[in-house]
């Protein structure tokens, strides 16, 4: 694990004051090495009133200067471009630009037509071609009940004329089980299109890749990456490397960073309650993980059913309850005791891996060896689960295939409950009914942590515990020198005596640079 959430040094606050929302920045490096950072000031999440701002810093993000009003009674998630010599653009929802001649000293205001779509890309560029971004929208019609809410759409659009209108040039995604919006592009050297975009099921899905090589008028089925989580907001280091800020969405929310080859950004990686929390890991010997709740009252996150009626999936571990309880998701909770496996009624919706409260109502049971070993196997099927204990069918439960809460896939604490558990293998398989890719895993303590991958590759710029999901991690980045980043995003404090979800929050600018990043 990397950390730099505990180096005050390292953090600056851009904008914050009672009674203001300030969130969803974005920053641009500007000649002569100063920072500009766009961002909304709001009543709260779901803003009555609005305006956007700007801030510029003049030493790398340590501190930041006087704000200027952008524009007064509008304004979301402002994205920062320099599309031309001498042009700083802050394109934002429905197709409005505000446009600055003076490096974001005074700003005009047009809205192009032909995009009624919302929380837009940056502004690219193509070489001697149109502008393009991306922005989305939830289409018309009821709730897809797999992913509880209404699909979407997610479309590349092009203009030739500066932005004062935009024509459709592609669909990057389009609706589905996986709810993917809030896309982010960048132009490779090859000239390829890589685009990330968030999954908004709250069921644990990853971010999910896409490319195109037509200059986004068609663009590759989606992919997982290894990042759990919201807005991404990729780009291009000196150096060539991809460098991706991002809202975590794990066990231990936070802001957080990914620094690579792009080839590298591919394949899901399981996500632990303390992945890139502070604090050293669960211990690990031959005899197993040892997993305590508390302190690690969130489960580990693994791979979700992205279509629960048209996969089959298992989910197999070696587990011995010492005491409390432990737990299995694989349709829905399963509850682990030193004597019995019961499966709980349904768990709540929404939360990354659904680790919100899960209920006490029973389901089924059956009986385990008090204290002893057990290997229990989880099997779906559309609309029944299963559960083997060493090898013998114990239960088979009906339940709704298509529902949100089925789709989540975890093992270790029951959330809500206290307990100390030893694990000494988990096996996972998700295998889709019509073909196609599917997603195995296997762990055993030999393997190292069960999330040593994101505790390889994923530096964590600042923690929110206890902060509402809206209310942290909208980021921009910028280089302002090579090897040097700086990171604004919106961040609340859980601690703050008048903290309530979707009331309260601030700007802050985290420094790093490359040799942060677990070597």
């Amino acid at each position: 694990m990397a950390s730099i959430a505990a180096l005050a040094a390292r953090h600056a606050v851009v904008d914050a004051r009672p009674g203001q929302y300030l969130c969803f920045p974005d920053l641009l490096a500007l000649p002569g090495g100063r920072l500009l950072c766009v961002y909304r000031e709001a009543d709260r999440h779901v803003a009555t009133r609005r305006a956007l701002l700007a801030r510029e810093s003049a030493d790398g993000g340590a501190t930041w200067g006087p704000a200027r009003e952008v524009a007064r009674g509008t304004g979301h998630c402002p994205r920062l471009s320099a599309p031309a010599p001498g042009l700083v653009c802050a394109l934002d929802d429905d197709g409005a630009l505000f446009a600055s001649r003076d490096a974001g000293r005074t700003w005009s205001a047009a809205r192009g037509t032909g995009m009624a779509h919302g929380v837009p890309d940056r502004i690219l560029p193509l070489p001697g071609g149109p502008w393009l971004t991306t922005a989305h929208r939830h289409l018309d019609g009821p709730e897809d009940p797999a992913s509880g809410q209404r699909p979407t759409e997610q479309i590349v659009f092009a203009s030739r004329d500066a932005g004062s209108s935009w024509r459709p040039r592609g669909r990057l995604a389009g609706p589905g089980r996986l709810v993917l919006c809030e896309a982010a592009m960048v132009r490779l050297p090859s000239g390829r299109l890589l685009a990330l975009l968030r999954e908004n099921s709250h069921v644990g899905e990853p971010i999910r890749r896409c490319h195109s090589d037509d200059g986004g008028r068609t663009w590759s089925a989606p992919e997982p990456t290894p990042l759990l989580g919201h807005r991404p907001t990729p780009g291009l280091t000196t150096d060539g490397r991809l460098l991706v800020t991002y809202r975590d969405t794990g066990p231990s929310p936070g802001t957080s960073a990914w620094l690579g080859p792009e080839e590298a950004l591919r394949g899901f990686a399981p996500q632990g309650p303390a992945s890139h929390a502070p604090g050293p890991p669960p211990p690990l010997s031959a005899a197993g993980l040892l997993l305590e709740a508390p302190p690690a009252t969130a489960p580990w996150l693994l791979h979700p059913l992205t279509d629960p009626d048209a996969e089959h999936a298992a989910l197999e571990a070696e587990v011995r309850c010492l005491e409390g309880a432990a737990g299995l998701r694989l349709g829905g909770w399963w509850r682990v005791t030193p004597g019995e496996l019961a499966l709980l009624g349904p768990p709540e919706s929404g939360g990354s891996g659904g680790a919100h409260g899960a209920p006490s109502e029973v389901l089924a049971r059956t009986a385990l060896a008090p204290g002893a070993w057990a290997r229990i196997r989880l099997e779906w099927r559309p609309g029944e689960v299963r559960a083997l204990v060493d090898g013998a069918p114990r239960l088979a439960v009906a339940l709704p295939a298509a529902d949100v809460r089925r789709r989540a896939v975890c093992f270790g604490a029951l959330p809500g409950a206290a307990g100390r558990s030893l694990w000494r293998a988990v096996d996972q398989d998700i295998r889709p009914l019509g073909g196609g890719p599917g997603h195995a895993w296997a762990w055993t303590p030999a393997q190292g942590q069960p999330d040593a991958r994101a505790r390889r590759e994923v530096l964590r710029l600042a923690d929110a515990p206890g902060v509402a999901w809206p209310d942290f991690g909208y980021s921009g980045w910028a280089e302002p020198r090579p090897g040097r980043f700086v990171c604004v995003y919106h961040h609340a404090e859980a601690q703050a005596p008048d903290y309530a979800p979707g009331t309260g929050a601030h700007v802050r600018a985290t420094r790093f640079d490359a040799t942060d990043f677990p070597p």
